[in-house]
């Protein structure tokens, strides 16, 4: 409004401000430290402006990757590309299937700098999985020690559960075990020595 004691009064019309392009990304909820093979909550990337404003008018696609991956053949599942909506990507479902300490996500789009997360772990899931990797239906003769029966423990995701202890049991076709419960090695691995 602009007055003055000789003039009437003015007023504008409306000024409508809306966000410029999009010049850059923001992790605006970060990943957090999980299991392998965990879904993580959703991470949350917000496109900007110059000026740090969200710029609602984006709505390409945003793709994930893992940035930093201190793992030996660490993948990342999930949603991995979203299409932004008014600027905002939420992307659900992210899992990682090998532990490791300071993990990073790196979020892209087409002809738009990247941006990086912070650092989250993952560390190894609950043993969920026991299999008997060899020494299974052996035949011999009594009193001889027969080849060892061994077990593999993971967790969901495959990774193997060290210093774990299994216990196992004849159910069928007599013997003895050596002892009946071992602790897994660092490959996740407990052998049964056991004779007929």
């Amino acid at each position: 409004t602009a007055s003055s004691a000789a003039l009437t009064n003015a007023v504008s019309g409306s000024i409508t401000v809306t966000a410029g392009p999009t010049t850059n990304f923001v992790f605006t909820t970060q990943p957090v430290n999980i299991a392998a093979g965990q879904a993580m909550p959703p991470v949350v990337v917000t496109a900007k402006d110059a000026s740090g404003n969200v710029a609602t008018a984006f709505t390409g696609t945003i793709a994930l990757s893992l940035g930093s991956n201190p793992a030996t053949g660490g993948t990342l599942s999930g949603t991995t590309s979203v299409a932004a909506v008014a600027g905002i990507a939420t992307f659900n479902g992210l899992s990682v299937n090998r532990p490791g300490v300071g993990y990073t996500l790196f979020a892209a789009a087409t002809g738009i700098g990247g941006v990086t997360s912070s650092a989250f772990n993952v560390a190894l899931g609950p043993a969920a999985v026991c299999t008997i990797l060899s020494g299974n239906n052996q035949a011999g003769t009594a009193n001889i020690l027969l080849a060892p029966v061994v077990v593999f423990v993971a967790d969901a995701a495959g990774n193997p559960i060290p210093s774990v202890g299994v216990t196992a049991t004849v159910t069928q076709g007599g013997g003895s075990l050596a002892a009946a419960t071992v602790s897994t090695n660092a490959q996740g691995q407990a052998s049964f020595a056991w004779t007929m």
